[in-house]
């Protein structure tokens, strides 16, 4: 039957065929994997020696045996082969059994973790899978089991060092497996990061086939890379095993995790929707957003009051309140002080407060129609800004002329981008190149190797909530608009503050420090001061400002004045037009159009 070439066989040891010629080889580089020596590149020998082991004796410990560890490949070669008249052992697979919930698993969820942006690893979210029984329905999921996928890391590894074998390789990546209350109290209780579940349509089969081999693959191990054979990567993989449609860019040297949910929400299986549902997990600030912005207008003020002077409860205020309205400020409480006590641990007023708030709250009865903590503005990440970008303007530039332009963007968005699906005004992107031509010549103008910016708003008047907002940026760049190759390295850093001026819209001021290759006697230090506004007057227009001075430390260049004014038109996820000035020494009009996937 040729079975050792069949692809569900070379899925399931994850061959990839060779470039130049029809030799396979195995991304897994656990010898323990393979039942054969050669199984790492022979899909035959690991076969025979698959079937072998299957008929082996059981020993002392039935979880050793093959039947038991690799259930995927027991299951599938009893589906392919004539097995009347052989008998092979019956082994009991406890182990196995314990994981996968005695049979009882329903249905698979790819879950999203939004990203993180104290974690450069966490910077374009997090993707894991979560096995759903009939009994979590009744525990949202909290003891069902996940299989998540990460780098091994030593501990104390330095960051630079981390960050070098990230993206270079260096480490090993493993699966492994929890129940979901460790992921929901890592992400959203402590990161403070949400969650979305999208769940998958799959037959009874094919979920099974998805438990089998996710059971199988706890004991693999694989190179890793953070940009392309990272969670994406491998979770779409091991999807692929039942879905046939590819779910990331195969013809691209990257995996962005979000790029997963784009493919996953238009794919069609067994002529319906992948996708069965999506639901919201909020973080714990997220669902003391949502329950503050439920408050009335006496609630917020008893809250506010609390937070001042926390022994309010003792008000007449507070006592003329009914009941359910006295625990939906509470809720709210408990959920600040402990978001508060999450961001930061050696805060005396959240450690001393829960006690007391909780036990108020065990003086009142259940809510009558208890929050569900979903921030109706929250948007999935599939409608959110797909991360790669191409866009071809014009440009006028008043020393240069008139000339084109072309941007290249693999990852992820700019904070002109939509804001669903993301955090709002924030910046993330790499290798973002920006190529220009003027009088029949071609330079490069920048490279953003990483530009990030958060600007950490405050959604509500309270203390701890918000922050300082912050931005990095390295790369290379044009010194002014008024040249063509003063291309100067640059690193830069810096703090400010952002405040919200309405729903749409934000103000922020900011300091910069940068270090970069002299140029013209700029020197290699300087500052810059910008103050700048973002606002969306409507989903089809965001517009942003900034206007600011750089001025450069020790050296005989004069200070710089720069304006740069941004707009964004359209409110598509996949094209868009820009319309932007810009003043640095040069004045220059750009006008753009952006295409995304």
């Amino acid at each position: 039957m040729d079975l050792s070439r069949h692809a569900y066989w070379h899925k399931l040891l994850h061959y990839r065929q060779a470039a130049l010629n029809d030799e396979v080889s195995s991304e897994i580089v656990a010898r323990e994997f393979f039942l054969s020596p050669s199984g790492d590149h022979d899909p035959r020998q690991e076969l025979q020696a698959t079937l072998h082991a299957f008929f082996a004796p059981v020993g002392s410990d039935p979880d050793q045996h093959a039947q038991c560890r690799f259930v995927a490949r027991y299951q599938w070669l009893r589906e392919m082969l004539d097995w009347r008249g052989i008998a092979a052992p019956a082994v009991g697979c406890p182990g196995f059994g314990r994981w996968s919930a005695q049979g009882h698993v329903s249905s698979v969820s790819v879950i999203f973790a939004s990203g993180y942006f104290s974690n450069p690893a966490s910077y374009y979210g997090h993707l894991l899978l979560r096995f759903n029984t009939e009994q979590g329905t009744d525990t949202s999921g909290l003891l069902d089991q996940t299989l998540n996928f990460g780098a091994i890391v030593p501990e104390g590894e330095p960051g630079l060092v981390y960050v070098a074998k990230g993206i270079f390789g260096g480490y090993e990546a493993a699966f492994s497996s929890v129940q979901f209350y460790r992921h929901n109290h890592n992400y959203a209780e402590d990161e403070l990061r949400d969650m979305w579940a999208y769940e998958l349509s799959l037959s009874r089969e094919d979920v099974a086939r998805l438990v089998a081999h996710g059971w199988e693959l706890l004991q693999a191990r694989f190179d890793y890379y953070f940009a392309n054979q990272n969670c994406a990567f491998r979770m779409s993989e091991l999807l692929g095993l039942v879905v046939d449609e590819p779910m990331l860019f195969e013809s691209l040297p990257w995996s962005a995790p979000g790029s997963v949910f784009d493919h996953l929400v238009e794919i069609k299986y067994d002529g319906r929707p992948l996708v069965r549902k999506v639901t919201l997990i909020p973080s714990r600030l997220n669902r003391f957003h949502t329950q503050y912005r439920r408050l009335d207008g006496r609630q917020r003020e008893l809250l506010q009051a609390w937070v001042d002077r926390p022994d309010t409860f003792s008000s007449a205020e507070y006592a003329g309140l009914e009941e359910e309205e006295k625990a939906a400020v509470i809720d709210a409480l408990v959920d600040y002080v402990e978001f508060r006590r999450v961001r930061e641990p050696a805060d005396a007023f959240a450690s001393s407060s829960k006690r007391n708030l909780l036990l108020e709250r065990l003086k009142l009865p259940p809510r009558t129609h208890p929050e569900d903590g979903v921030a109706p503005h929250r948007m999935p990440p599939h409608a959110g800004p797909r991360p790669n970008l191409v866009r071809v303007g014009m440009l006028n530039n008043d020393s240069l002329g008139q000339g084109m332009s072309l941007i290249l963007r693999p990852a992820y968005f700019d904070r002109m981008s939509l804001d669903e699906g993301r955090i709002p005004h924030a910046t993330l992107s790499m290798f973002d190149i920006e190529l220009v031509r003027f009088e029949q010549s071609l330079r490069l103008r920048r490279l953003d190797v990483v530009d990030l910016a958060h600007m950490n708003l405050s959604e509500t008047p309270l203390p701890g909530d918000g922050g300082l907002a912050w931005r990095l940026r390295f790369g290379l760049e044009s010194h002014n608009l008024s040249c063509q190759d003063c291309l100067v390295g640059q690193v830069t850093g810096g703090i400010g503050r952002a405040v919200s001026l309405t729903d749409r819209g934000m103000a922020y001021v900011m300091a910069d420090a940068f270090t970069q290759t002299p140029y013209a006697g700029s020197g290699n230090l300087g500052m810059a001061f910008n103050a700048g506004a973002i606002i969306a007057p409507s989903p089809a227009w965001k517009s942003s400002l900034e206007i600011g001075q750089r001025r450069y430390l020790g050296s005989t260049y004069a200070h710089m004045p720069t304006v740069r004014w941004e707009n964004r038109f359209g409110s598509g996820r996949d094209m868009d037009v820009r319309l932007n000035y810009e003043k640095r020494v040069a004045a220059q009009w750009q006008l753009a159009v952006s295409w995304y996937w």
